[in-house]
C-alpha cells in the first residue's frame, strides 16, 4: 500500500507524517501505528495461526518456485553456506544430527551408504580406488544382499541352529 507524506498532518501517536489512505473507509491511518498493531496481532495465538496458514497455503501452491528459490540461494551463497554448515557440524547438536543421519542411512541401506561401503572395502582390501559414479545398480544390489546376510549372521551368532 503506498504511503503518503503529508506534512500538515502530524500523528498524535508517534509524531510522524507518513500515512496510509484507505479508499473504502475514506480515512488516513498512521504508518507506524499500523506496523505496531500488526506486530501485536502477529504475536497473538490467533494471529500466529493465520500467518502460518497463509504461509503454508503459499508453499503448497508454489512448490516449484520454492525449490527453485533454494537452488538459486545456495548457488549465490555457496561460501557463506559452507562456513555456516562447517560451524554447525562442530557443535554438539550438529554432531548428533550427523550421527543420526549416518545411522539412518546404514539402517535403511541407502544407495549412497552401499556405494561408500563398497568403495572403502575395495580400497582397504585390495588398494583399488574406483570412481563412485561408475558403480552400477547391479553391483549396489549385490552389496546390499551381502550386507543383509552379514547382519543376519551377526544377529544369530552364538546360537545353536541344529535341525530337529
Amino acid at each position: 500500500m503506498p504511503t503518503l507524506n503529508i506534512l500538515d498532518k502530524i500523528c498524535s501517536h508517534c509524531g510522524g507524517t507518513e500515512w496510509y489512505y484507505y479508499k473504502k473507509k475514506n480515512i488516513y491511518y498512521c504508518k507506524n501505528k499500523q506496523k505496531e498493531e500488526q506486530k501485536v496481532y502477529a504475536s497473538t495465538p490467533e494471529g500466529k495461526a493465520i500467518i502460518k496458514a497463509s504461509r503454508d497455503k503459499y508453499r503448497l501452491n508454489n512448490k516449484e518456485n520454492e525449490k527453485q528459490y533454494y537452488k538459486d540461494y545456495y548457488k549465490k551463497n555457496k561460501e557463506t553456506y559452507k562456513i555456516s554448515s562447517h560451524k554447525y557440524r562442530k557443535t554438539e547438536k550438529g554432531k548428533d544430527a550427523l550421527k543420526r543421519a549416518k545411522n539412518k542411512q546404514s539402517e535403511n541401506l541407502t544407495d549412497y551408504y552401499i556405494v561408500n561401503n563398497y568403495y572403502i572395502s575395495l580400497y582397504v582390501s585390495e588398494g583399488i580406488k574406483i570412481n563412485r559414479n561408475d558403480v552400477t545398480q547391479e553391483q549396489i544390489e549385490i552389496q546390499r544382499k551381502k550386507l543383509l546376510l552379514t547382519r543376519q549372521l551377526k544377529n544369530h551368532e552364538g546360537k545353536d541352529y541344529t535341525l530337529y
